[in-house]
């Protein structure tokens, strides 16, 4: 009985600090100086390796540290809806496809994934942009601006849906030793 116990604690544990380890290259790859980032890489990786909860913690947590880098406000409210929005995405695409996570499944949710987190973060950029005194662009302008970024999106979300399966088979592999 209690070596159940000790097994089970251990397997939390194992789950608990890859979670974190998530978390912090989440946050990482925030603050890396590049117009192309793997900040939802771990997120991905966490709903694929470790579970659809998990993935929403991970999301949830690391735009909320990468926020009180900032300061906590209800401007970082606005920044962290996306990526919430997303971790549920991508948990729910993750737990409909549990069962057979076939590489080109994988790849869908990816993909949908950083379509809604970029269509989010647009939103809330264009939004807090309204909201300034110094910020009215007109429609067209906004229109050019959500596509740009959904082009830059979909090149994320392609790269992403190659390294992602590519890297889920060591990482289950390692993963799955003791």
């Amino acid at each position: 009985m209690e070596m159940k116990t000790l097994e089970k604690n251990r397997a939390h544990l194992r789950r608990l600090v890859l979670d974190a380890l998530l978390v912090a290259f989440h946050v990482l790859w925030a603050f890396v100086p590049s117009e192309f980032s793997w900040q939802s890489l771990p997120v991905f990786l966490c709903a694929f390796l470790v579970g659809p909860a998990d993935a929403l913690v991970v999301a949830t947590i690391g735009s909320f540290v990468e926020q009180m880098y900032y300061g906590i406000s209800l401007v970082s409210l606005a920044w962290m809806a996306p990526w919430v929005i997303f971790g549920l995405a991508v948990a729910l695409g993750a737990f409909l496809i549990r069962k057979n996570d076939r590489p080109w499944l994988v790849a869908l949710v990816i993909v949908a994934g950083e379509i809604i987190l970029n269509l989010g973060n647009t939103t809330v950029l264009c939004g807090l942009g309204y909201l300034s005194a110094d910020f009215s662009a007109p429609f067209a302008v906004l229109t050019l601006l959500y596509l740009g970024r959904l082009s830059i999106a979909m090149i994320r979300a392609v790269l992403s849906a190659v390294v992602v399966p590519l890297l889920l088979i060591p990482l289950r592999r390692v993963l799955s030793h003791r």
